[in-house]
């Protein structure tokens, strides 16, 4: 999953849903003006049928008993034009659909960079002389740390401290100003892009717990056992009475979690 703000998610949904709408609007008329432009040619038709045959049978070159198969020959046609007309029109709305779809598939996409480096697993993440300043002051100074596959650590700190700006620098949005982050002794300026989106899971601050339970949630990330569940949530909020019910008694909404 590609990282994204809520916010922008939530613009390029509204922009995809007003498209749609927009695109509804011109395929209904569209098909107006195409069903309006059927029923009139179906009645030119029918009026220069009437016309021709009554000025045949006054002349005598058409008896009267060929009206009836004349009736049947202009209703046949008629169906056969709105037929192919309609088929037509399928299929430029399914070609320009198709279009759409395939140059949606074609942008933003990140293709591979061929200087850098493209890591299968991480196994090691290490900090070398990290220093994070916020608001102009140094919250975290030349900090050195190496973390395994495994590990668990959490970032603590009040608001304005420089956890966000910390966390997306372990994924070089942006990169680190001060210090070394590497993956697999990989310098991070060095790694694909592509690695972070299929190796690291990162959540923005402002992202939010789906509908239902606080178990629901953590399985959805793969988290099922119920004493790991609750060593997570000890670790985040050590102040907060816990145990296996809360963990499927109470609606996630209803918790003064983030």
């Amino acid at each position: 999953v590609r990282f994204i703000k809520f916010d922008e998610l939530y613009h390029a949904f509204y922009s995809n849903m007003l498209l749609s709408d927009k695109l509804n609007y011109k395929l209904d008329t569209h098909n107006h003006k195409w069903s309006e432009f059927l029923k009139l040619n179906s009645f030119l038709s029918m009026v220069f049928m009437y016309i021709v045959c009554y000025l045949a049978i006054n002349s005598g070159l058409l008896p009267k008993a060929s009206i009836i198969a004349v009736l049947i020959i202009n209703t046949r046609l008629s169906v056969a034009i709105i037929s192919v007309v309609n088929s037509v029109y399928i299929i430029n709305v399914s070609l320009y659909q198709i279009k759409n779809s395939l140059m949606k598939l074609t942008q933003g996409v990140i293709l591979p960079a061929q200087n850098l480096i493209k890591l299968e697993r991480i196994k090691e993440l290490t900090l070398e002389n990290v220093t994070i300043e916020s608001h102009g002051r140094a919250t975290l100074s030349q900090y050195n740390a190496t973390f395994s596959t495994g590990s668990i650590v959490i970032v603590q700190g009040q608001v304005g401290m420089g956890k966000s700006s910390f966390v997306r620098s372990l994924i070089a949005q942006p990169p680190l100003m001060y210090g070394y982050i590497r993956y697999n002794q990989v310098n991070i300026t060095n790694i694909d892009a592509l690695t972070f989106q299929r190796e690291v899971a990162y959540y923005e601050p402002s992202l939010s717990f789906f509908k239902g339970t606080l178990r629901f949630n953590f399985n959805l990330y793969g988290v099922y056992e119920s004493e790991r569940m609750i060593f997570i949530i000890k670790k985040c909020c050590p102040n907060m009475s816990i145990d296996a019910n809360f963990l499927d008694d109470v609606d996630v909404d209803e918790l003064k979690l983030s």
